[in-house]
């Protein structure tokens, strides 16, 4: 079988999307429950007192919030589908397993946008309603973020470090975590708490690592250059790439009877 076939994979999504829609919906009221509850808690001065730092408090939250749904998303690329059943038919499907694969791991593409929406929707709720109460402050949470951003962009170089280096560096470092949740979302047969044994299991890792390396020392040297940066960078990549494919053969390991892990 061919490993990528674009109208199969189309129809798979097609099915997927069908499936899991009243996960995507209760993944939504969720976030907006909750977003909104903390939004309300802190604007109002229900919790501290009504005043920028409470909506500074609350762009922060929602900026990791959306950041969580980034780097742990793809270790719930099974959490929409409950028992055997589920796990079977997804195996009997008429596609390739890179595509079935391919379908899972999108799964938190689906689940950021809505994410987004919901916190979105919570800030116009915690505005219009600091509106009727009249409160001293009345703002957007969204404001925040983009006086985040400009901040973050503001200063062309920190420290001989100029800003596209960090963003590229943020963003490997991302892919990088992500990876681990990937690999951690195939491995464990759990469903549900996929993400919080890859948690585990990476806090593990480096607690470990710290500790086989605790007698020597690692020194950057200041006038670190471009060169040793790309090859860092590339490592990096490589490693990423790495988890990717372990997840995948995690993924093609996968039986409808098995107990914790997929080996």
């Amino acid at each position: 079988m061919v490993q990528f076939n674009f109208n199969r994979f189309k129809q798979l999504a097609c099915w997927s999307l069908t499936n899991d829609k009243s996960y995507f919906l209760r993944n939504y009221f969720q976030v907006l429950v909750s977003a909104t509850l903390v939004f309300l808690a802190f604007t109002t001065g229900f919790i501290g007192y009504p005043g920028p730092n409470n909506h500074n408090v609350c762009g922060v939250i929602s900026l990791l919030m959306m950041g969580g749904a980034v780097v742990v998303g793809p270790s719930m690329m099974f959490q929409s589908m409950k028992g055997k059943h589920s796990t079977e038919s997804l195996l009997m499907l008429p596609a390739s397993n890179f595509e079935k694969y391919l379908m899972r791991w999108a799964t938190w593409l689906i689940l950021l946008p809505i994410t987004i929406m919901a916190l979105f929707t919570a800030d116009l709720i915690q505005y219009f309603f600091n509106l009727a109460l009249r409160t001293d402050y009345v703002a957007y949470v969204v404001t925040d973020y983009v006086k985040m951003v400009e901040t973050v962009y503001a200063y062309q170089a920190v420290d001989g470090v100029y800003a596209w280096e960090t963003t590229i560096t943020w963003f490997i470092t991302i892919l990088w975590l992500q990876s681990f949740y990937a690999v951690g979302g195939t491995f464990f047969r759990s469903h549900k708490y996929a993400w919080i044994l890859t948690t585990i299991s990476i806090i593990l890792f480096f607690m470990i690592t710290s500790w086989i390396f605790k007698g020597g020392s690692v020194s950057v040297p200041s006038d670190d250059t471009t060169l040793a940066k790309v090859i860092i960078d590339t490592m990096y990549v490589l490693w990423i790439v790495f988890n990717y494919w372990l997840s995948y053969r995690f993924f093609c390991r996968t039986q409808v009877i098995g107990k914790w892990v997929n080996l």
